[in-house]
C-alpha cells in the first residue's frame, strides 16, 4: 500500500468533442504503477460534467472547473498533467496557475500558435478549421466507438462556445503561460504524430523552439488519434517513465 508521500497524481485532459473516456478507455487500463493515481476528467460541458446554459465556456471556466472538481476536491498538493489537442491549451493555463505544484506536463498534438503573430487567434482558428478539427478526425483503421458516443455528450451551447473561446483565449496567453512554466522548472514533453491532419506538426516544433529543455517526440506513421490509440501500452510506459 502506498503512502500519501509516494502517490503520483496525474490529471488527464481530453480535447474537443470527447470526454474522460478518451483516456479511461485507452491509458488508464494500461497503468501498472500502483503509486499512480489518475484523474481523467470531463471538461465543463462535456461527458458527464455539468453543462450550464449561462456559461461562455472560456479558458478560465474550464480551469476553474478542474480546480473545483479535482485539485480542491482531492486536495492535490502536486500533480502531473497529460493533455491532448485542444486540452493542451487548458493544460498550459492550469500549469501556469500552479507552477509549484505541477511536476510535469505532457502535451499530445498541442495547437500552438505564437501570440506574437498578428491576428494570432484568428489565424489559429482558420488553420485548425481547415484541418478538420471540427468535427474531430477519426481513423478508419481503429474501432473508436466510444469517441463516436462522446460526440453526443455535450450541448450545442457548450461545444459552440468552447471551441472559439478556448482557442482564442488560449492562443493569446500561450507564450505567457509557457514562460511561467519554464521559469517554474516544470518538465515538459511533447508527442506528435507525423501524419496528423488535425493539428499541424509545426505547432509542436513551435513550442520546442519557444521553451528550453522541452522533449519532443515525433511518432512516424501516426495521426491525431493513433498517436495514442493502437500503441496504448507503449504510450503509458513512456508516461510512467517521464
Amino acid at each position: 500500500m502506498c503512502t500519501n508521500e509516494s502517490v503520483e497524481n496525474a490529471i488527464f485532459i481530453h480535447g474537443f468533442l470527447t470526454s474522460s473516456s478518451f483516456w479511461s478507455e485507452s491509458i488508464s487500463p494500461q497503468i501498472s504503477n500502483p503509486n499512480f493515481r489518475t484523474f481523467a476528467i470531463d471538461l465543463l460541458g462535456f461527458g458527464q460534467s455539468p453543462k450550464p446554459a449561462n456559461c461562455q465556456y472560456r479558458l478560465n471556466d474550464h480551469v476553474k472547473w478542474i480546480e473545483k472538481s479535482v485539485i480542491e476536491s482531492h486536495k492535490l498538493d502536486s500533480f502531473h498533467i497529460v493533455s491532448h489537442s485542444m486540452g493542451c491549451l487548458i493544460a498550459l493555463a492550469l500549469a501556469a496557475k500552479y507552477p509549484n505544484r505541477v511536476k510535469s506536463i505532457t502535451l499530445v498534438a498541442p495547437p500552438y500558435f505564437s501570440s506574437s503573430e498578428v491576428r494570432a487567434s484568428h489565424n489559429a482558428l482558420m488553420k485548425l478549421a481547415e484541418r478538420r478539427i471540427w468535427p474531430p478526425y477519426f481513423s478508419d483503421q481503429l474501432d473508436l466507438h466510444f469517441l463516436v458516443r462522446d460526440m453526443t455528450k455535450h450541448t450545442h451551447h457548450s461545444a459552440w462556445h468552447t471551441m472559439p473561446n478556448v482557442i482564442c483565449g488560449g492562443v493569446k496567453l500561450q507564450d505567457r503561460n509557457l514562460e511561467i512554466i519554464e521559469k517554474g522548472g516544470v518538465s515538459m514533453k511533447i508527442i506528435h504524430g507525423d501524419k496528423d491532419r488535425v493539428v499541424p506538426i509545426e505547432c509542436s516544433y513551435g513550442v520546442k523552439s519557444t521553451v528550453e529543455g522541452v522533449e519532443l517526440r515525433i511518432i512516424k506513421g501516426k495521426d491525431h488519434n493513433t498517436v495514442i490509440f493502437g500503441i496504448e501500452r507503449e504510450f503509458t510506459r513512456e508516461l510512467e517513465e517521464f
